[in-house]
């Protein structure tokens, strides 16, 4: 089923390495998100027309890593917010 919104994003990359499974390289391949969250990778052509309305981004060159978690978030800064207002 393909789904047309406008928060939903291909991201294609030559290379997609997932952080599952393990020592996989996919080549030309896309990670469609949908409201913040991965959705579904799969070949960069099957993308293209299952999702043909979504907005996109091609790294033509470039490896994308999805799964990661910014992990930069000053943690610590939570426990004082709120003592200026």
């Amino acid at each position: 089923r393909a789904r047309d919104s406008d928060m939903v994003q291909v991201l294609s990359a030559k290379w997609v390495i997932p952080v599952e499974p393990e020592n996989v390289v996919l080549e030309d391949h896309s990670v469609v998100v949908e409201n913040g969250k991965i959705v579904e990778v799969l070949p960069t052509a099957e993308a293209n027309t299952k999702y043909a309305s979504a907005s996109k981004w091609m790294g033509e060159d470039s490896v994308l890593l999805p799964g990661f978690v910014n992990a930069h978030t000053h943690a610590s800064m939570t426990l004082l917010r709120g003592l200026a207002d």
